[in-house]
């Protein structure tokens, strides 16, 4: 495989959606995502409804794939990546009021 880099689409809505976990409190997130295709008779429910994480997850990667833009390698890349910047940033941030932790550096 060539120079590849990571999926901005993996690493946006993998870092959205574990933000949307935390919020409230599980991976078990049962939420509805409208797509921005217009309804057609060969796609007439351009909405997808997603029970978890790992459901939003599996199938970005594999929409990725499948119109040719990535790599699969560079999509879950992309997912790792977010995932982390996620959970850096909600161990420092988002914290209850009066948490120590922040605004802490590491």
């Amino acid at each position: 495989m060539g120079l590849t880099y990571p999926s901005q689409h993996g690493c946006v809505t993998s870092a959205l959606s574990q933000v949307i976990a935390h919020a409230l409190g599980t991976q078990n997130i049962n939420v509805t995502i409208h797509g921005l295709a217009v309804a057609t008779a060969t796609n007439p429910d351009p909405v997808r409804t997603y029970a978890t994480v790992g459901a939003i997850e599996s199938q970005l990667v594999d929409a990725r794939v499948w119109i040719g833009f990535h790599y699969r390698h560079s999509v879950i890349v992309g997912e790792n990546l977010g995932n982390s910047v996620a959970a850096w940033t909600l161990d420092r941030f988002f914290l209850p009021k009066g948490d120590d932790r922040e605004g802490d550096e590491d």
